[in-house]
């Protein structure tokens, strides 16, 4: 397929968007799933103080 130069241009932004996209997905992926163990330790911690406040009481 012949394209002329600024559909070539176009092409390679359009793939670098894209790339840029599929970063910004992952990281989004990452930082959801950082932030699900933060909250699971720190349920466990709640979990782990009641339990000791129950011991003690």
């Amino acid at each position: 397929m012949n394209l002329v130069p600024g559909a070539i241009i176009f092409n390679e932004f359009e793939n670098i968007k894209q790339g840029f996209l599929n970063i910004l997905y992952q990281l989004d992926i990452s930082y959801r799933q950082e932030a699900e163990k933060i909250n699971e330790n720190k349920a466990s911690i709640v979990r782990n103080i009641s339990s000791i406040l129950q011991i003690s009481c």
